[in-house]
């Protein structure tokens, strides 16, 4: 390897894998280590005095797994319980553990490939989710996606009941 080669391959950006999903009438992408499972919509039991996006838990191959919406997390319409639905299992980090969370999505799109130097600020306006929780906004094909930060978005203490 000459030193130009050792250069230019030091110098290439980061990349990573994304799960793009459609959820609330956006197109989102979550880092694709971050997610343990995509599922079918699984039976909710309600949890009383949760918040209105948290549809309750579920039982998971006997773990008890929180089901978020995320249209209701986006304050939007919940997601409709049609076509082709599915939960994208989750892992958050928190201050002292790692909690397993279900997010309720429309549907799953695709995996795809992403360099740091295609990914470009978040929008301060026209997207439904807080730019706090926007990594940052790409083009895939001919639609942009907004990458999350899972974290943010899924903070536990605003998982918790009133």
């Amino acid at each position: 390897m000459t030193i130009n080669q050792t250069l230019s391959h030091a110098a290439a950006p980061a990349r990573q894998q994304y799960l793009s999903f459609l959820g609330a009438s956006e197109l989102c992408a979550l880092p694709i280590d971050r997610v343990e499972e995509i599922i079918d919509p699984l039976t909710v039991a309600p949890v009383p005095q949760t918040p209105v996006f948290v549809k309750g838990v579920a039982n998971l191959r006997g773990d008890v797994l929180p089901i978020v919406d995320f249209a209701a997390l986006l304050h939007t319409a919940g997601t409709p319980e049609v076509g082709r639905q599915c939960v994208i299992v989750v892992s958050v980090q928190h201050a002292d553990h790692t909690q397993r969370i279900g997010l309720l999505v429309d549907q799953v799109e695709a995996v795809f490939d992403l360099n740091e130097d295609q990914l470009g600020d978040a929008p301060p306006f026209g997207c439904a989710i807080d730019t706090d929780c926007i990594r940052g906004i790409t083009k895939n094909n001919t639609r942009f996606v907004a990458l999350l930060e899972l974290d943010r978005l899924l903070q536990l203490e605003k998982l918790q009941p009133t």
